[in-house]
């Protein structure tokens, strides 16, 4: 009976650290996969800021190119409407530009910070994993040895009689 019991244990063990094992494992090509996801995040980030970029210069040079044709269909070339029009417009350009560079390092500074706090869980989930492991281990070496330990009548009269 006693034989029965340990291999029962130990394949209970064997068990739970085999699921362990796969649990530990999985949360390791997790946080690889998130990684990634991150790294994805980020280039998608820095291509649609400088499609944007791209677009506010492109549109800005129209709007010059308006400014310039129509003073000069006016006759007022150099005066100082088209100075202050074209000024507005270089201003209101490096201000876009500046915004959208300060919402990309916005959304990069959140992308590193979710990042962080999933390596952490990993961590804590990890932590708890080996602490599983370490423990079904001890049951199984004091299930082992609790069966191993013969006992004799007169000692189990004993302890029946005087429990400690």
């Amino acid at each position: 009976m006693g034989l029965e019991t340990a291999t029962i244990a130990a394949i209970s063990a064997g068990a739970s650290v085999t699921a362990g094992v796969y649990g530990i494992s999985q949360n390791i090509q997790a946080r690889k996969d998130q990684q990634r996801t991150r790294q994805e995040q980020m280039a998608a980030n820095k291509a649609q800021e400088m499609e944007e970029r791209r677009r506010q210069i492109r549109e800005e040079r129209v709007k010059r190119a308006r400014i310039l044709q129509a003073s000069e269909n006016t006759g007022t070339s150099g005066s100082s409407g088209e100075a202050g029009a074209i000024g507005n417009l270089s201003t209101n350009l490096g201000a876009n530009l500046g915004s959208n560079l300060s919402a990309v390092e916005r959304g990069g500074t959140i992308s590193d910070l979710s990042q962080s706090v999933a390596n952490h869980q990993g961590n804590a989930q990890l932590a708890g994993a080996v602490g599983s492991l370490a423990n079904t281990g001890l049951k199984l070496g004091g299930s082992i040895f609790a069966s191993s330990q013969p006992s004799s009548p007169s000692q189990d009269a004993w302890e029946s009689n005087y429990p400690t």
